[in-house]
């Protein structure tokens, strides 16, 4: 039974991995049907008499076999359980060839509405998750994820008929950042959409726990805490309570883990739980009749741990925890003991079992990952010191152990994770929580001691607050590893922990520093690369020489406080190359061209700045010159109007930027139109082998005789997928294909680039890192 799940295990995760394509039904019917048939060879030697082997040694040589079919079975078994389940939601998406227009939906709410910040105070709006039970048949059955700005109040449960602009599954394809794909696969989602009107049909009729939450929530809420956030997600799981400043805080100490429902909530309301009965038990003589200390308080710590983990929303860390705790406590209340090891590898295929496509997400890895490093290294029983010297000892593993795994999914190791650590594990373990659940089981019944237990927690989390925000300005590690530098560092971390000697730590370290080292530059003197990086509807274009870099915008906000500057530029860059930017260019001041400077310059460090208005710092973009290991780089200083007109305001004032290596040239225009554009003619008529297109594409720029003129080989398109403003527009495509360009969306294809050392091709993103999880985009290569 433990090859079998060992190899269960194994089969479903071998999706984690980007294979290119997705075996289809069949192939999944076929691995079944084999797995079945291991099944049967296991079980046919298994009803072998014992006679008819050749003694102990057959029957020894027998077991391996055993072994090696029971585990044969099991991962065939659980890539053909992983295809099946994955297959069943990539073929429901959503696909690219959707209506542009509004389409009617009737939906029931699936999640509960999370608030963003939008445009204005006016127009604040929400996300929520809904599934589509009245519509058209490309839409029956999906769950799409929903915003709604300036909307009517949303409950989850509600049943409401809604005017949608449906999207497919689509995301920023870009070297390093998150993969916004994938994590829609994970959470089974088949599409995206914005809500433009919205009628209620029926309020929720929601069940027991859905209450209970709700009522949980209320409470808090009404207490007025500073820190009834916190509270409500440690209660509740309802982790978007929190507020983004108090976010950054957690990640930039390391601590998220804690405010996040996991095993180790779990635990503790386990054990609270098994602590209780027991002692409920003895308090009443008349019940170790019927039931001894030991079995009550396993009956009563199952419950505790159940109970939570459904209020909490049944995440996968608190899923292991409370699979794990389930055996543990029936060995506990009939006094067997039993091994971690095999409660984890229960845990893991149980969860697998259940949702195939946690792999997925960053907490099903570090969940596991973490609790797997404990019982190895840990399980064996033998204590060296006292508890707080074994304390020491796991939160110093944990921390060599999960910064590769933290750098690998964030891209960044907080200096300050392992002394956070230290104070918040046991404050918030043995104090908060215990306080925090105290409060929310005494809700109902005796409010107002509830009341005490939540305000001491809000005063236990204030002094920890204080102590984490000095944390917070300790500086951290930020890295974009690539595959192979993670193995490699997660490798030398594990035998770091299981290493002696001084000399083995040392070269194991340098192991895990490989994580840190970003890829080598391979540009050659007198050569560049321009990497037009998929932000959606902006720019933000890298330009890369042998040892600078340069970027052309920073790319736009977005609604709840996010920006393309942290999500999409800055692992770009860390992916890429140097984590330094030589020079900065914000080309004019449109949000959706320096809305991600502030997420930018939070973990990258700039030199000097150029701009077409006034900004902090920087100089203006006009008849500036350098050269850069062979590489010509000059502002084009252009009349912006004739005699007698005023100077244009804001896309007509773009810093324009020409890139020279011999007789290889680059132009990024910004967003000017054809006004300017008939100026630049004057000065630059010369061809050009690479044009960015004005203004994304719109039906203003790229006018026939500026196109005809520069006549490009290639042109950059950054515009998100069906954009609202139609770029790139029909007859800007018609202009560039007169002359013979191709042209190239980021949209399409995902992160672009080109080299001056191989003008002949511009690859994509989307084509360079292929994966199965990738929504299918209808090309126009060459459009």
């Amino acid at each position: 039974m433990n090859a079998f799940l060992r190899g269960f295990c194994a089969g479903a995760m071998t999706l984690v991995l980007p294979w290119p394509a997705l075996p289809g039904s069949a192939a999944a019917t076929t691995l079944a049907t084999a797995a079945l048939g291991c099944m049967a060879l296991l079980l046919g030697r298994s009803a072998v008499p014992a006679g008819t082997t050749a003694g102990g040694a057959g029957q020894l040589r027998a077991r391996p076999a055993g072994a090696w079919l029971a585990g044969a079975a099991g991962l065939l078994a659980g890539i053909a359980w992983s295809v099946a389940e994955h297959r069943s939601v990539l073929d429901a998406r959503v696909g690219s060839a959707v209506p542009a227009d509004a389409v009617r939906l009737e939906v029931i709410v699936a999640s509960q509405p999370v608030t963003l910040e939008g445009p204005s105070p006016e127009r604040t709006g929400i996300r929520f998750e809904a599934d589509v039970s009245t519509g058209p048949e490309w839409a029956l059955g999906r769950r799409l994820r929903l915003t709604w700005y300036a909307p009517e109040p949303v409950g989850q449960g509600e049943r409401w008929r809604f005017a949608v602009a449906v999207r497919a599954p689509l995301g920023n394809v870009n070297p390093g950042g998150f993969d916004f794909e994938r994590w829609l696969v994970g959470q089974r989602i088949h599409g995206t959409g914005s809500v433009r009107r919205g009628t209620r049909l029926t309020a929720a009729a929601p069940g027991w726990i859905e209450r209970q939450r709700v009522a949980l929530t209320a409470f808090v809420a009404a207490q007025e805490l500073a820190s009834g956030g916190v509270l409500t997600a440690l209660m509740v799981g309802a982790g978007g309570a929190i507020a983004p400043d108090l976010w950054e805080v957690f990640r930039a100490t390391g601590t998220v883990h804690l405010m996040v429902i996991s095993g180790l909530h779990i635990g503790l309301a386990v054990g609270l739980g098994y602590g209780a009965g027991q002692m409920l038990a003895r308090l009443c003589p008349p019940l170790l009749l019927w039931i001894d200390a030991r079995k009550a308080g396993a009956c009563l710590g199952a419950l505790a741990g159940l109970g939570y983990t459904l209020v909490s929303g049944a995440g996968v860390p608190a899923q292991r925890a409370c699979i794990m705790a389930a055996p543990a406590l029936l060995m506990l209340a009939w006094g067997r003991r039993g091994q971690a090891g095999g409660l984890l590898w229960l845990a893991l295929a149980g969860v697998l079992l259940a949702d195939p496509l946690a792999i997925h997400q960053q907490g099903f890895w570090l969940s596991f990952g973490a609790v797997a490093l404990l019982v190895i290294r840990f399980g064996s029983g033998r204590r060296r010191g006292g508890r707080l010297a074994g304390f020491l000892r796991a939160q110093w593993s944990l921390t060599v152990f999960l910064a590769p795994l933290l750098l690998l999914v964030t891209g960044r190791q907080p200096l300050a994770a392992l002394g956070a650590n230290l104070v918040a594990v046991p404050l918030v373990s043995l104090v908060l929580v215990p306080l925090t659940l105290a409060g929310g089981l005494l809700a109902g019944v005796w409010p107002a001691l509830a009341a005490v237990a939540l305000t001491s927690a809000d005063a236990v989390f204030g002094w920890l607050l204080a102590i984490l925000s000095v944390a917070a300005m300790f500086p951290s590690v930020n890295a974009e590893p690539t595959r192979w530098t993670a193995v490699v560092g997660l490798a030398g971390a594990i035998a770091w922990l299981w290493s002696g000697a001084g000399r083995e730590r040392l070269l194991l370290a340098l192991a895990v520093g490989v994580m840190l080292l970003g890829p080598m530059s391979r540009i050659p003197f007198g050569a560049f690369r321009v990497t037009a990086f998929d932000v959606g509807q902006g720019d933000a274009i890298l330009v890369d020489t042998a040892r600078h870099r340069l970027l052309f915008d920073t790319g736009p906000g977005f609604p709840g406080g996010r920006d393309a500057g942290a999500t999409v530029v800055r692992p770009g860059l860390l992916a890429t190359g140097r984590r330094y930017l030589d020079v900065l260019v914000l080309s004019h001041a449109d949000l959706d061209h320096v809305g991600g400077l502030a997420g930018l310059e939070e973990g990258i460090a700039i030199g000097r700045v150029y701009a077409s208005f006034d900004h902090p710092g920087a100089e203006l973009c006009e008849a500036q010159a350098w050269d850069w290991d062979g590489v010509r780089f000059s502002f084009v200083a252009v009349p912006r109007a004739g005699p007698g007109q005023p100077l244009p305001d804001g896309n007509d004032r773009s810093c324009i930027l020409l890139v020279e290596a011999g007789d290889r040239r680059a132009l990024l225009t910004g967003d000017i139109g054809a006004r300017v554009e008939a100026h630049l003619l004057r000065h630059l008529a010369q061809p050009v082998d690479l044009l960015q297109a004005p203004h994304h594409g719109s039906a203003g720029s790229s006018s026939r005789a500026f196109v005809r003129t520069l006549r490009p080989a290639h042109v950059l398109v950054s515009a998100g997928f069906g954009n609202r403003y139609g770029h790139p527009h029909p007859r800007v495509l018609e202009n560039y294909r007169a002359v013979g360009a191709t042209v190239h969306q980021t949209a399409l294809a995902g992160a672009l680039t080109w080299e001056s050392q191989a003008p002949e091709t511009v690859s994509g993103w989307r084509a360079q890192a292929p994966a199965y999880w990738r929504t299918p985009v209808a090309s126009t290569a060459g459009n």
